[in-house]
Formats: C-alpha cells, sequence, structure tokens
C-alpha cells in the first residue's frame, strides 16, 4: 500500500466517523501550509503560525484564490475573541504572514479583502 493511497483511506474513513482531516496546501506562491502542525514552510524554513495567522490562511486556501472580504476575515477571527478588527491589525497580521512566506503571497484589495496570490 502506498503512501497516497493510505492518505486518501484516512481522509475516507475520517469522513464517515465524522473527523474533519485538514489536508496540508501548496500555496500559489509555493509556500507549503499545514493546518494539522500550525506551521508554513517556504524555501528551507519552517515558521509555527499564531492562531489568528493560521485562521487566516484557512480562509485564503478555502477560497482558491478569490478575495475573501474584510467583514469574513473579522467575522471568522475578530469575532469569535469578541475583538473589533482594526485596519492597523490586519495589516500587522498580513505582513507576518509576508515575512513567513513572501511578499508576493497575499495581495490586498484596498476596500474589499484580501487574496492568495503567485
Amino acid at each position: 500500500l502506498n503512501t497516497k493511497a493510505l492518505l486518501t483511506a484516512l481522509v475516507e474513513a475520517s469522513k464517515e466517523i465524522g473527523v474533519t482531516v485538514e489536508k496540508v496546501s501548496k500555496l500559489k506562491c509555493g509556500a507549503i501550509f499545514d493546518p494539522q502542525k500550525g506551521t508554513i514552510t517556504h524555501g528551507d524554513k519552517t515558521h509555527k503560525l499564531t492562531i489568528k495567522e493560521l485562521e487566516l490562511l484557512k480562509l485564503l486556501v478555502k477560497a482558491k484564490g478569490s478575495i475573501v472580504s474584510y467583514e469574513l476575515i473579522e467575522k471568522t477571527i475578530w469575532s469569535k475573541n469578541n475583538e473589533e478588527m482594526t485596519e492597523g491589525a490586519l495589516k500587522n497580521l498580513i505582513y507576518r504572514l509576508r515575512q513567513k512566506t513572501s511578499k508576493d503571497c497575499i495581495t490586498t484589495m484596498p476596500g474589499i479583502g484580501v487574496k492568495e496570490t503567485k
């Protein structure tokens, strides 16, 4: 049994018992995102992600290159902790993720949202 077949079998089994397995994703910029471990690897460096970095990357991966609105980011990341998202806080979060990947990994769309880019 090869590794790919085993992984497929585990994912299918987890669906049957109601466990969600979040897959490792390769971002368009080449970074490898592992939501299970909470890490991002770009080049030869692996970085541990903060909770907010992890949540934003999950949103971006789920959007598959589409724009993630500021409203959805605030609702998903900040509101569940009864926090208000400020422009500065979001800019800082994106800055930190770009430091761990590349400056071209996330594009901001002023007044609209953010998206994953090459």
